[in-house]
C-alpha cells in the first residue's frame, strides 16, 4: 500500500468552500491514503462540512489546527490580495513530526485532476522544495533574486521537510519578508523565490496550469502548440488571478470542473452572488448585442433590481 500522503491547506472561513472543492477533486483522483491538515480559524459547522467532504472515499484523515498567535508578525505586509493566511505555510515544519519527510501544499483555488501519487513520487534530490515555474514571469526588482533561475508560483509546493529544516529556510524567508516588505508584491511567493531560487526543484508545468495556458497564444519561451499541450495535459488547474470559477461571469474554459466537484461537498447548492438578472442576460447576449443596447439594458435592469 502507498504510504500516507500529507497535504496542507491554509484557509479562512471565506475560502473554506473552495478548499473543500480542491479536497474533493484531489480525493476523487487518487487511491492513495491521505492525511489532510487544515490550518485556519474555521467554525465548527465548516469543519464538519470539510470532514464530510473527505468521506467521498476511505483512507482519508482530516486534522484541523488554529494558527497560533505567535505566527502573526505585525511587520508582514497585508494587502487587498494578501491576507495572513498566505504566510501560514511558511511554518510547515512546525506542523509535522520528524517522521514526516514530504508535505504537499495546495492553494484553495486549485482543481486536481491528476493522481497526486505521481507528484509525491518525484525525486526532489537535495532541493528544499519543488514548485512549478512560470515561464513568462519574473521579478526584476527583488533584492538577491537571480532571474536566470526562473520564477515559480507558490500555489503548489512540495516541501522536502528535512531540507527545509536543515537549510533554515523558514527563518531566511521570514527575515526577507520583513526586510523588504515595501518592495515585494506577493510577499510569500516573492520571498520564497528570492531566498530559494537555487534550492528548488522545477516540477512539471502540468501540475500548476494557470489561465494563460488556455488562451491558445505563445507565452514566454513556449510556443502556442506547447501552451495548448500543457493545457490539455493539465493535472492541477490553478484559477489564479481574477477569473475565479465560483464567479458567474467567469468564462474560464475549465470552470465546469468547479461545479462538478462542489456537487460532492455540502456546498452543492452554491449559487454565485453575481448571478443577477442583468449578468444572466449579458452573459448570454454579450457576443451579439451592440454596445448602445448593452448600456441601455444595464440601466433598465439595474433600476429593476434596485426597486
Amino acid at each position: 500500500m502507498t504510504c500516507q500522503l500529507n497535504i496542507l491547506f491554509c484557509v479562512n472561513e471565506a475560502f473554506a468552500q473552495h478548499a473543500a472543492v480542491t479536497i474533493a477533486s484531489t480525493i476523487s483522483n487518487t487511491k492513495a491514503p491521505l492525511r489532510l491538515l487544515i490550518i485556519g480559524k474555521l467554525s465548527d459547522d465548516t469543519r464538519r462540512k470539510i470532514v464530510k467532504t473527505s468521506t467521498i472515499r476511505r483512507h482519508v484523515a482530516v486534522d484541523f489546527m488554529n494558527p497560533v498567535a505567535e505566527l502573526f508578525n505585525e511587520k508582514f505586509p497585508i494587502r487587498s490580495h494578501l491576507s495572513f493566511d498566505a504566510y501560514v505555510r511558511l511554518w510547515v515544519a512546525d506542523f509535522y513530526s520528524e517522521e514526516v519527510t514530504r508535505v504537499l501544499y495546495l492553494d484553495a483555488d486549485i482543481i486536481v485532476v491528476g493522481d497526486i501519487v505521481e507528484l509525491f513520487n518525484i525525486d526532489l534530490g537535495d532541493a528544499v522544495l519543488g514548485a512549478v515555474p512560470i515561464p513568462w514571469y519574473d521579478r526584476n526588482n527583488l533584492p538577491g533574486y537571480k532571474r536566470e533561475y526562473g520564477y515559480f508560483n507558490s500555489g503548489v509546493l512540495l516541501f522536502n521537510i528535512a531540507r527545509w529544516r536543515e537549510s533554515n529556510a523558514h527563518e531566511r524567508v521570514v527575515e526577507y519578508i520583513v526586510e523588504y516588505r515595501d518592495i515585494i508584491r506577493d510577499a510569500d511567493q516573492d520571498s520564497l523565490n528570492a531566498c530559494l531560487f537555487n534550492e528548488k526543484y522545477n516540477l512539471p508545468l502540468e501540475w500548476n496550469v494557470m489561465n494563460a495556458y488556455f488562451r491558445g497564444q505563445p507565452i514566454g519561451h513556449l510556443s502556442a502548440a506547447e501552451v495548448d499541450r500543457i493545457g490539455m495535459a493539465a493535472k492541477a488547474i490553478h484559477f489564479a488571478g481574477s477569473s475565479k470559477p465560483w464567479h458567474y461571469m467567469s468564462n474560464h474554459p475549465k470552470k465546469e470542473l468547479y461545479y462538478e466537484y462542489i456537487s460532492m461537498t455540502p456546498w452543492a447548492k452554491y449559487t454565485p452572488p453575481d448571478r443577477t438578472l442583468f449578468n444572466i442576460i449579458m452573459k448570454n447576449l454579450a457576443d451579439i448585442m451592440p454596445s448602445p443596447l448593452k448600456r441601455k439594458l444595464k440601466f433598465v435592469v439595474g433600476a429593476a433590481e434596485n426597486k
